[in-house]
Formats: C-alpha cells, sequence, structure tokens
C-alpha cells in the first residue's frame, strides 16, 4: 500500500511540472484562439490534481486498516482507537499533515479550474502561481516529509496512539479549518500576483476575488475559534487563550486579512487603499506559510509545535522566493498601480479606514514581536507583555468599529443625535456596572463604555433595513459579535482559582457555591482507555443547580497517555470549571482545581455571531447591486426596442438619460455627489464622439479620479472585458 501511495505522489509531481511548462509555454505563444476546454494543461492539470486526491485515500485507507508497516500510521493511531479518531489521525502529525494541506491546495485548484474559464493571459498566470504553490507542497512531501515510509526490518503488532488531548471533537475541526483558510488565502495572492504581473489595475482582483478572501477569513476565523474551546476545555488551566507562539502564528494572518478585506472594501465603495491591499495579501499569506515554518521548525517550544526538523528551511525559502517576485513585479509595475486618494480628514469614512489600517498594522507589530523576540532576543516576555501592549490596540479599533459605518467618504463626522444619546446611555451603563462589579483594571470601564456604545450605534443604522442590504448589515453584524467578544474576554481579568484536596462523600464551598463529592466512578472505554470520574453536586443558596463528571483518562496503548477531562456548568453571566489534577484510588481522594469565569459563553456566542453574519456578508447582495441589476435590464430592453440598431447616437442617449433618472433617485448622497463629479465629464464624452465604440473609457483614462466606474451603470468596470456586466454598456 506504501508503494502505491510514493507512485501517486512522484506522478502528481511529474504532472504538476508539466501543466507548469505547458501554461508558460500557451503565455508565451499568446495562443488564445482555442476553447479554453480544450487546453492541454487542464489535462495535465486534473491529472495531478487526480494523483494528489488518490495518495490521500491511500493514506486515509492505512489508517482505517491498521496498517502498522507504515510509520506514520503507526506512530500516530492504534488499533484501539474509535474510528473516527484513526480518519482523523491523517493529520495528527507532521507528514500527513503537510499532505492534508496539499490535498486541499489540489482541491482549490480544482475548483478554480471549473470556476475560472476565461480564456485570457491574467487567468493562465493565476493558474501557473496555484500550480507553483502545489508543486512546492509536492515536493516538500516527496524530498522531506513523506508519510509512506515503511518500517526496513519489521512490522510492529499495535501502534503507538495519537495523543491523548488530541483525540476532541474541536481537534478534528480545526487544524482543516485553518488550513482551508492559508489554502484560499494563496489563491487571492495568485489573483493579485498576476494583475502586477500583467500590468492591471487593483479592480481586476479585488472584486474577483473578494468570495475568497471573506471565506478564507470565515475559515481561519472558525479555525481560531475552535483552538481556543479546545485549549480552553482539554489544557485544565481554565483559560482560552495564552499567547502560545504556535496560538499567534494563526492570530496574525487573521489580523491582516481583516485589515485586507477592510482595504478591499475602501477600494470598492471609494477607490482608497490600492497600495495598502497589495501589502496586505502579500503579508497575510507569507505569515501562513511563516506559522508552519514555527510549528514545524522546533525553534519554539509550545504544546501545539511538532517535533524538530529540518522542513522548516524549505519555508522560509519559499517564503524568500514569493516575497522577492511579488516586490519585484510590484515595484516594476509602480506606475501602473492606482495612486493612493489624499485623505482631507481622519473623521471622514476613508480616515476612519485609513486609522483601521495603522492600528492592525500595530498590533500584527506587537503580537509579532512578542512571537519572536524570545527566540531571535533571548529574552523572555510574560502574558502581561501582550495585555499592556494588545488591548489599548484592540480597545482603539472597537472604537472605530462604532464610528465608522456612521461617517461619509469625503466628509469629516458630525455629532449627531444618536451618537450623544448613544454617549449617555454607554456612561449610564458603565456608571451602573462600576458600582456593581470591582474594577481591577482602568480597561473594564473603558470597555463597556465603548462596547456598549458600539452596539448602540451599530444597530442604529440599520434603519434602511437588513432584508434590503445583506450585504452590508451582515457586514455591521460582524461588528456587533466582535464587540461582545470584548464582553468574553473582559471576563477573564476576574478569574477566581482555588485548589481542593477532597475525600469521597466530603463538601467544600467555593464563593457562593457549594460543591458535595458523591462519588468517584471507575469507567473503561472499550480497551482505549480507564476514565475515573469525580462526580460532583453543584447547588447555590440550598438548591441544586447541577451535575460536574471531572475526570481522568488513562490511555491503555500511550506510555504516559494520561489527559484530564474538564466539566462545567455554563450560563450567561459565568462558567464553574473543575478539573481533576489527581486521584488516590485506594482513599478515594481528589486533588481538583475550581475557576469560576465570568462572562465565558460570550465568547463563543460572539464567535457563532461572527461566522455566521460573515457567511450573510459572503453571500448577501447589496441593494445597490439589485438596483443596477435592474438599470441592466431596462438597458438592454431599451436597446432591443430601438428601430435601427445602428444609430448608437440614440441609444447612447438613451443611456445617459436613464443613468440621469438612476443618479436623481439615489437617496445615498455620496453616491449622489460621486456622480455629479463625473456627470459633466460622460457628457462631454458623449458630445466629442459619433459612436459608443469610438468613446475612451473616462473610468480607466484618468487613474487619479475617485472611482473607476462604469460610464452607464457606475459600478468598477473590468478593465479586459468589452461589456460591462452589470449593465451591458459596451466599454471598448
Amino acid at each position: 500500500m506504501a508503494f502505491y501511495g510514493v507512485l501517486s505522489i512522484y506522478i502528481a509531481f511529474f504532472f504538476s511540472i508539466a501543466t507548469i511548462i505547458a501554461l508558460f509555454y500557451k503565455v508565451k505563444v499568446n495562443n488564445y484562439s482555442l476553447n479554453p476546454k480544450l487546453d492541454f494543461f487542464r489535462f495535465l492539470n486534473l491529472l495531478s490534481i487526480g494523483f494528489i486526491i488518490l495518495s490521500i485515500l491511500i493514506l486515509e485507507f492505512a489508517f482505517i486498516s491498521n496498517d502498522f508497516s507504515i510509520k506514520y500510521v503507526a506512530n500516530y493511531s492504534d488499533s484501539t482507537m474509535p474510528l473516527l479518531y484513526r480518519m482523523v489521525a491523517l493529520w495528527g502529525g507532521q507528514e500527513g499533515s503537510l499532505l492534508f494541506w496539499l490535498f486541499l491546495i489540489s482541491i482549490y485548484n480544482l475548483v478554480f479550474l471549473f470556476k475560472e474559464r476565461k480564456n485570457s493571459k491574467i487567468v493562465d498566470i493565476i493558474y501557473i502561481f496555484i500550480n507553483l504553490i502545489q508543486l512546492f507542497f509536492i515536493s516538500v512531501v516527496v524530498l522531506k516529509s513523506n508519510p509512506f515510509e515503511i518500517f526496513p526490518d519489521f512490522v510492529p503488532k499495535e501502534g503507538a496512539g495519537m495523543n491523548p488531548q488530541l483525540q476532541t471533537i474541536s481537534m478534528l475541526l480545526h487544524p482543516p479549518l485553518l488550513y482551508m483558510g492559508y489554502t484560499g488565502f494563496g489563491i487571492t495572492l495568485a489573483y493579485s500576483f498576476a494583475t502586477l504581473v500583467s500590468g492591471g489595475l487593483i479592480s481586476d482582483w479585488s472584486e474577483k476575488s473578494r468570495r475568497w478572501s471573506i471565506s478564507s477569513w470565515i475559515f481561519l476565523t472558525a479555525g481560531n475559534v475552535l483552538g481556543s474551546i479546545w485549549a480552553y476545555t482539554e489544557l485544565g488551566w481554565g483559560g482560552f487563550w495564552a499567547w502560545d507562539p504556535v496560538e499567534n502564528s494563526s492570530f496574525m494572518p487573521w489580523i491582516t486579512s481583516t485589515a485586507l478585506i477592510h482595504s478591499l472594501s475602501a477600494y470598492k465603495k471609494g477607490g482608497y487603499f490600492p497600495k495598502w491591499s497589495y501589502f496586505w495579501i502579500l503579508l497575510t499569506y507569507i505569515l501562513t506559510i511563516f506559522g508552519t515554518y514555527i510549528t514545524r521548525s522546533g525553534v519554539i517550544d509550545s504544546v501545539h509545535a511538532f517535533s524538530r526538523s529540518s522542513i522548516g528551511s524549505y519555508f522560509l525559502l519559499f517564503i524568500f522566493f514569493i516575497t522577492v517576485f511579488y516586490l519585484y513585479f510590484f515595484i516594476k509595475n509602480y506606475k501602473k498601480v492606482e495612486k493612493e486618494l489624499k485623505i482631507q480628514f481622519l473623521t471622514s469614512k476613508e480616515g476612519m479606514f485609513f486609522l483601521s489600517n495603522t492600528l492592525f498594522l500595530v498590533a500584527f507589530v506587537v503580537v509579532l514581536f512578542g512571537t519572536v523576540a524570545p527566540t531571535v532576543f533571548k529574552f523572555s516576555l510574560s502574558n502581561g507583555f501582550f495585555t499592556k501592549a494588545f488591548v489599548p490596540i484592540a480597545i482603539l479599533i472597537l472604537i472605530l468599529m462604532g464610528l465608522t459605518p456612521l461617517a461619509r467618504w469625503k466628509t469629516p463626522l458630525k455629532i449627531e443625535g444618536k451618537i450623544i444619546i448613544s454617549t449617555i446611555v454607554s456612561l449610564l451603563v458603565t456608571t451602573i456596572l462600576f458600582f456593581v462589579i470591582s474594577i481591577k483594571s482602568i480597561n473594564t470601564p473603558i470597555t463597556i463604555f465603548f462596547v456598549t456604545q458600539t452596539v448602540i450605534l451599530t444597530f442604529s443604522d440599520f434603519r434602511r433595513g437588513f432584508l434590503k442590504d445583506k450585504r452590508k448589515y451582515g457586514g455591521y453584524i460582524v461588528h456587533i459579535g466582535v464587540a461582545l467578544f470584548f464582553i468574553g474576554a473582559l471576563g477573564s481579568l476576574y478569574q477566581k482559582e482555588r485548589q481542593y484536596k477532597v475525600k469521597e462523600g466530603e463538601k467544600f464551598s467555593f464563593n457562593e457555591y457549594k460543591f458535595s463529592f458523591d462519588k468517584l466512578t471507575k469507567k473503561i472505554n472499550k480497551n482505549h482507555y480507564e476514565e475515573l470520574i469525580v462526580e460532583i453536586t453543584l447547588s447555590k443558596s440550598g438548591e441544586k443547580i447541577g451535575n460536574l463528571s471531572p475526570s481522568k483518562r488513562y490511555f491503555f496503548n500511550l506510555i504516559g497517555g494520561i489527559s484530564a477531562e474538564a466539566s462545567l456548568d455554563v450560563n450567561l453571566l459565568r462558567d464553574v470549571y473543575i478539573v481533576v489534577e489527581g486521584v488516590d484510588q485506594e482513599s478515594n481522594i481528589a486533588l481538583l482545581r475550581v475557576y469560576i469565569n465570568p462572562f465565558m459563553v460570550w465568547l463563543w456566542i460572539s464567535a457563532t455571531i461572527t461566522i455566521l453574519s460573515s457567511l450573510i456578508f459572503l453571500m448577501g447582495r447589496s441593494n445597490k447591486s439589485e438596483n443596477f441589476d435592474k438599470q441592466r435590464e431596462s438597458h438592454d430592453k431599451s436597446i432591443l426596442n430601438t428601430e435601427n440598431q445602428d444609430n448608437f447616437d440614440e441609444i447612447d442617449a438613451k443611456i445617459f438619460e436613464n443613468l440621469k433618472k438612476y443618479v436623481d433617485s439615489l437617496k445615498n448622497s455620496e453616491i449622489k455627489d460621486i456622480f455629479s463629479e463625473k456627470d459633466k465629464k460622460i457628457e462631454d464624452n458623449f458630445k466629442e464622439n459619433n459612436s459608443f465604440s469610438e468613446k475612451k473609457d473616462i473610468s480607466t483614462e484618468n487613474r487619479d479620479d475617485l472611482i473607476k466606474f462604469c460610464a452607464s451603470c457606475g459600478k468598477p468596470i473590468d478593465a479586459e472585458g468589452k461589456f460591462c456586466k452589470y449593465c451591458g454598456y459596451k466599454i471598448r
């Protein structure tokens, strides 16, 4: 079986090289007359993808069938493990996780292959970039991380098994979601790289890759959240985030990808931050690879890291080449990249986007420094460093989240009634809570005030109706979800902890809660592990409020295979969290550690709101898009109903008349102002030219203009297209 797995990888390696050669040849000869479905490179690409999929299926079958002749299977599985955990053990170690990442790259490659069938040079450059990434991962698997390596002399009868702390539901999904996010940003980087190579505009890739960027951000968010849940429930320390280097390695690309999405949004709506967008996508993808280097090089110590390996140098080399080639084409075509528009007011919408970009950059630098400083500069930093340095930045970002939706383009923010009302309400809420809870940090009242204000201000902008503009308000709900996250994070400042040594039948108290150690139970789980369960009754004010069952698991086939399973009683105000630190079976004595964690559930509620609202934002369509579609339909009808199809002057006049009516009907003053500045240019252009085919595209002629819009409907145009995809207006 191992032979066929290795053979599949080598064949995929061969076809990947052949695909890249075929693509380079096609780009060089510039032959785009054939039907794209008949391109030879597509056939080669499908073969490489097919053999990658075959290789991972072979490895998966080896885990299911307990083929311990393969070293990787023997090291991360055993016959007593449940089938589900044997299947997901595939990504439990370094070799399998890299093969799984390669598998995801091939799947994304396949999706892009069928999604983007346009026969053009820029699309082929994207294919080249994606396949180069795929080829790199195949090379690493072939040269340094072969999961199909076999024992030369003997075959063990039993495997070593997987780390018991990894045998949880949250860890089943945590790594795949992170890898899906990492892979998706590779597609976005491919779009931007192809645009730089071809000398195109940012609009050529920003809108097309929007779904890739947002979906990748959602996967990355979900992966980080599940990692936090795993740390909270499995590591037994009562917290959810330890600022561990490996945790930070997945958090840093989340920060930069959040900045990327905001920069692309500012560009789409106002023409701002084109260069920032190029910077953010490069940095985001580099950080996904840098995180892989951290976890696999052995340069840092972490509960999440793999063993020390020379494979890290390959990833550093990969980062170097991507950065050099990307910057080379960025500098080469720098004059073709749109200029950064001047920001006149910091309190305008574009000004606040600029401030948020700056804060995201500072936040990234803080986390990066705290992560690498102990290794590079040989001194240690406590978690207090991150709290003191990162929290003020997060609070400033929270403030901007509340104010940005109220701001307008090119106009300073006005102190309106809703800002005054939200400030008064926030002060009242903060004052009340100031007397209810003991204040341990100045961050507490500040956070409470701005979380309250952000939620109020965001809800206040829902007056136009969620159903009419799902994309816009989906984004606003994301902000509400992030704001609520601060409530849960704030609760960690008020965590209470105590250790108890209790004998069966005894009772003990902690704060207002009473605990009764009812009995110690032993349970055998299908020859997989022995579990000692401490059964506890939780009560408050003489009334029972729940049962807790923390336990200690002893795995049979693992040397030192012990895990502590925490037990929680959860409500909206607090978590009662108990973990077993030790058990004396002879005397039935348990050593327990008890935590009272305020507001912890709000972390998971806010994460759920953020992810679901992000999906709404991803799939929703704005009311503006629907209006543009209606405008396009009316334009098409006017063209079809014209008696003389050759009379383009009459058609142009009708389109311009429709545009004027549409602009006049807009209630959004900012869009109206944008169009009013261009109306004169559009009208002059109509008068100067006799036919539409002779007209110049105003939007692309002057790159200093605020927005590159179609002259008819006002939507951003595709520089390579012949017709506007929204209204059908011919642009070439």
